[in-house]
């Protein structure tokens, strides 16, 4: 008989209270990576391989929120194609579960220890250098 892929699964609801519950603009860099991880992830049918590979060179703001282009094919893409760009619009009813309040937060407080560095995401320790999908899924 086959086994399911996942021992278990995460209830959302759950997740999101706590995100609600921390404040954006007042978390150190660690959680609001964090936070910020898992919100691109339940706004969008991303893996994680396409959130580590999102390259703020291809991010685009605009009035009704952010999109990303994907600069290289990813796992989900179709045999030679890029996937289609991604977008989170505002959730203004709720700024502490906004994706792109979140991500205005977290390019700010990570533009200065960048170095060079255009992968979104950054290690939370010294050198912060760009992470890896595995250390993307182990966020999760």
């Amino acid at each position: 008989m086959p086994q399911p892929k996942y021992g278990f699964i995460w209830d959302v609801d759950i997740v999101l209270k706590y995100l609600d519950s921390l404040e954006t603009s007042n978390l150190k860099l660690r959680m609001l990576t964090l936070k910020v991880t898992i919100l691109l992830a339940l706004a969008s049918p991303s893996r994680a391989h396409e959130i580590g590979g999102l390259d703020i060179r291809y991010l685009t703001k605009h009035e009704s929120g952010y999109t990303f282009q994907f600069s290289k094919v990813t796992k989900s893409a179709r045999r030679g194609k890029l996937k289609p760009p991604v977008k989170y619009t505002p959730f203004s009813s709720n700024k502490n579960l906004c994706v792109c309040q979140s991500i205005d937060t977290y390019l700010e407080k990570t533009r200065d220890i960048r170095s060079g560095e255009n992968q979104m995401f950054l290690a939370t320790v010294r050198p912060h250098k760009a992470v890896s999908t595995q250390t993307i899924s182990r966020w999760f």
